[in-house]
């Protein structure tokens, strides 16, 4: 009998230009611990070779959709396949990035509670040449969120899984701007669910690789080329976020055939390591905080003022009154324990001694 019943997860993979990095990305979907899923591979305007590629796994929950190239990054065609999508969770897949095996299970786990809308997790980012350094963007700082909600976005869309209900339509990618359309969908979540059901899983959860059209080794991202200096000038950097990338070898396959060897003490060494190497940045940090002959950190310079200021202001109102609302969602919650209704005769003593 075939199983009819909806997956827990979509998982959306759009693919362009990339059949070479493709199939290892599809395995480490199908690898998941969590099981319950359908795979998504959407071809904007893909090169000839990708539909061999998919075509190659036999698994039933792949779904493959070629379609023309639209418009920039081709957001107009995951549009197309989220329509038909029946996931209660959405979750990205780059062509090129890996998720660790546990992903989707830790993931699931944040969605036990109802009122969770989004959940994103730390992303290692990798270098061409294999030094990894996981990104450390935290929402849960108010100056972080102001900014991620006024400036811009950090957060790789592998890391971040939604509920398809946060929003009223599936078909939530923005087909009228060139870029970050992900940011767009997840600001649009925290303005209409509230940061309150937002959460932040601080464990690495897959792997993310320079883009090959970027043809950088940082990718652009500076908190990766810190990790890089960190790594070419100190002995004590971990040697599982150091692998050596063969010349004419691909970063994916080389990471790929590693994990298989023995999945769960990969994922929990290199975890591990991330976590030492955060650590042990921070101490220097701290050091050099306590140095008493370091000179003060001057203050910055203010900020020159530009034409889209008027509109950055408004959105960082609008991320307060979400750091406002979270709080009293904290306060009415605290009200409705028990420890607040036990500790009342206590309050009422406190304010009848103040009079």
């Amino acid at each position: 009998m075939v199983d009819d019943a909806p997956p827990l997860f979509s998982v959306l993979m759009p693919t362009h230009n990339r059949p070479d990095s493709l199939a290892y990305a599809i395995q480490s979907v199908l690898a998941q611990t969590e099981q319950s899923f359908e795979l998504l591979v959407v071809g904007d305007g893909a090169a000839p070779e990708t539909e061999a590629v998919v075509k190659s796994f036999s698994d039933p929950r792949i779904r493959w959709f070629d379609f023309p190239k639209a418009p920039h990054f081709g957001y107009a065609n995951r549009n197309l396949a989220l329509r038909s999508s029946r996931g209660e969770l959405i979750a990205f897949a780059a062509d090129d990035d890996l998720m660790m095996p546990d992903h989707l299970a830790l993931m699931r786990g944040q969605f036990v509670d109802p009122s969770v809308a989004l959940v994103y997790g730390q992303v290692l980012w990798v270098s061409t040449d294999g030094i990894c350094g996981p990104d450390l963007t935290n929402l849960f700082f108010p100056e972080e969120r102001r900014q991620f909600m006024a400036r811009g976005n950090t957060i790789a869309a592998s890391g971040v899984v939604y509920r398809a209900s946060a929003l009223a339509e599936r078909t939530v990618w923005p087909e009228d701007v060139n870029g970050a359309g992900d940011w767009e969908i997840w600001r649009r979540i925290v303005l209409t669910k509230g940061f309150a059901a937002v959460r932040y899983l601080r464990l690495p959860t897959c792997l993310h690789f320079s883009a090959k059209w970027k043809n950088l080794r940082d990718s652009g991202f500076a908190r990766l080329t810190g990790f890089i200096k960190a790594c070419e000038t100190s002995i004590w950097f971990p040697a599982p976020l150091r692998v050596a990338i063969p010349t004419g070898h691909l970063e994916q396959k080389v990471f790929w055939d590693i994990m298989c060897v023995d999945p769960d003490g990969w994922t929990a060494l290199i975890r591990e390591a991330a976590a030492d190497a955060v650590n042990r940045l921070a101490l220097d940090r701290l050091e050099k905080l306590a140095t008493p002959d370091s000179p003060p950190t001057p203050p910055p310079p203010p900020a020159a003022p530009d034409d889209g200021r008027a509109e950055a202001l408004a959105v960082e109102v609008q991320a307060l009154a979400i750091e406002r609302d979270a709080m009293k969602m904290e306060m009415e919650a605290l009200k409705r324990s028990k420890s607040w209704r036990w500790t009342a005769p206590l309050r009422q003593l406190r304010r009848h001694i103040g009079r």
